[in-house]
Formats: C-alpha cells, sequence, structure tokens
C-alpha cells in the first residue's frame, strides 16, 4: 500500500488503504493492466491469461450482482459474457468479467477474501475491475495488490516533438521552426511477468519546471471520453494518439534552446530520468 503515497493528495484512496486484497488468480496470469490499450479501448482494470483456473475474491464483501448470459433484460450486454461484482466498505466495488461459472443462483451475502467465484472462460481472457462508487472512478487494481519483486526502471522509449503530422525526435531537435508541439512519449514499464504495462508515473519538466504530470492511479468516464484526475495540466483532447504513445500536451518552443526532461517512475518505486535540449535558431 505504501506504493500509493507516490500519488499523495487524491484522496479518494484512501478509502481502500484500510482493506487487505489479494491476487484473483495468480500473478504469472497478469497479461495486460491499467489504461493499456485493448481493442481500441484502454482498460480500465487488469486483463489475466487464466485458462480455466478458479478466480477468488480479493477481499471481504457482500455479493452485490452476477450474471451470466449475453444481455440482461433490456439487452444491457454483459462484458465477456459473464460478471460478478462484490460491494466492500467505503463504496469500493471489485468486478470480475470472463468467468465461466458464476456463484450460485442461491448464494447471497457475505463473501470473502479467497472465496472461488468462479472459472475463468476457455478462450476469453479475464478481466479485474475496482470502482470507487463515491468517486465515481475506476481504481488501479496494480497499486493496490500484493507487491511483485521488481528492480528494473521503466524504458523510456523515445520522445518526439509533432506538428502537423510530421514528428522530430528529441535528440534530433536541433534546430527547429518555432511552433507549438506535441509532446509524444514511447514509454512502457518490465514488470517481472509477461504484461503489457505503462509507468506507474510520469512527468514532464521543461527548463527545471514541472509542466506536466500524469499518476496511471484512476480513470473517469465523463460524455465518452477517459479522463485521467491526476493530470497536473489541462488534459489533451486525446491522451493516447492512434498508434497508442503518450500525448504530454502542446507546448510553445520559441527562440533558443529549452531542456526537456522526463521522469517516469514504475509501481514499485523504480524510476529513469533523461532529458534533451531542443534549440529555435
Amino acid at each position: 500500500m505504501k506504493r500509493l503515497l507516490i500519488a499523495a493528495g487524491f484522496l479518494f484512496f484512501i478509502t481502500v488503504l484500510v482493506f487487505a486484497f489479494r491476487w484473483p488468480v495468480p500473478e504469472i496470469a497478469l497479461r495486460s493492466t491499467f489504461a493499456v490499450a485493448e481493442l481500441g479501448q484502454n482498460l480500465r482494470g487488469l486483463q489475466f491469461d487464466n485458462q480455466d483456473g478458479g478466480v477468488q475474491a480479493i477481499s471481504d464483501g457482500e455479493l452485490l450482482f452476477h450474471a451470466s448470459g449475453r444481455s440482461l433484460p433490456g439487452n444491457f450486454p454483459v462484458p465477456d459474457g459473464s460478471m460478478v461484482a462484490l460491494a466492500h466498505p467505503r463504496d469500493i466495488l471489485s468486478v470480475y468479467t470472463g468467468i465461466e461459472q458464476s456463484l450460485d443462483e442461491q448464494l447471497s451475502g457475505p463473501v470473502f477474501e479467497g472465496d472461488i467465484l468462479g472459472y475463468s472462460k476457455p478462450g476469453v481472457p479475464l478481466k479485474l475491475f475496482v470502482f470507487d462508487r463515491k468517486a465515481g472512478l475506476f481504481i488501479n487494481p496494480l497499486a493496490l495488490l500484493p507487491q511483485m519483486a521488481d528492480t528494473r526502471a521503466p524504458q523510456l522509449r523515445a520522445l518526439s516533438l509533432r506538428l502537423g503530422g510530421a514528428d522530430i525526435a528529441a535528440d534530433k531537435a536541433k534546430a527547429i521552426a518555432q511552433g507549438q508541439y506535441q509532446l509524444i512519449l514511447d514509454a512502457l514499464d518490465l514488470l517481472p511477468v509477461p504484461a503489457q504495462a505503462l509507468p506507474f508515473s510520469i512527468r514532464l519538466l521543461l527548463n527545471g519546471v514541472e509542466r506536466q504530470r500524469l499518476v496511471f492511479d484512476s480513470i473517469k468516464a465523463e460524455k465518452g471520453s477517459l479522463v485521467f484526475p491526476s493530470m497536473l495540466n489541462s488534459q489533451p483532447a486525446a491522451v493516447f494518439t492512434a498508434e497508442g504513445f503518450l500525448n504530454l500536451g502542446t507546448y510553445i518552443f520559441a527562440s533558443g534552446s529549452t531542456l526537456v526532461s522526463i521522469s517516469l517512475q514504475d509501481y514499485f518505486g523504480n524510476r529513469i530520468e533523461r532529458s534533451w535540449t531542443v534549440t529555435v535558431p
């Protein structure tokens, strides 16, 4: 739980600090993490390849809802063909989709940490979502589950300046035209399991002044768009580009040199920092 201190100031996390969470399946089954693009959408939870293994409740709670089949009355779709929702204290929900056998129809009331909720459906990924009903936020489950041993820093693959559809690599921006450029970041986190992951936190500094910060602690859906409440400055219209890279916003580069610095940190405190000098003649 100490990892949440990275995102100090986000009060909704206080609501979950009093609980003990466990992995719903072995952590080695993790395949995709919070905010990673999956089939054109950014994941609001975790995705697992659990084959046909059992799925356990991550914490004590009350059975709120469970369903299987393609749709509910009124033709509302059932995600991945089945779902189980548990209510926990402080208006926290855990939601599990892609379960072959849900809880028995007659079963209701309390569910305890480690109880088997069902079994993963063959060929269907298991997904776990944690939702704060009071704040209206999807919370990143990976920041709440038991910590994996990891000593590797995130990978900063590339930073580019984008103007009019053309990209200039930051390490080659030695004589660019004055203008407003989007800063496009290609970065990932190397987990100790074979899963796609983004760094937990990203900071952008221009000449030593923090101009953008993004922490993948939560996502909020507003008017059909995903909002990242932790962003320091105004969120770009699209945080993720069509290529799946991160759009850190648009900034003016005027005559002279600008020191552009990026700092990445993962869920376990491993950090990498890198800087480039961008010059406008």
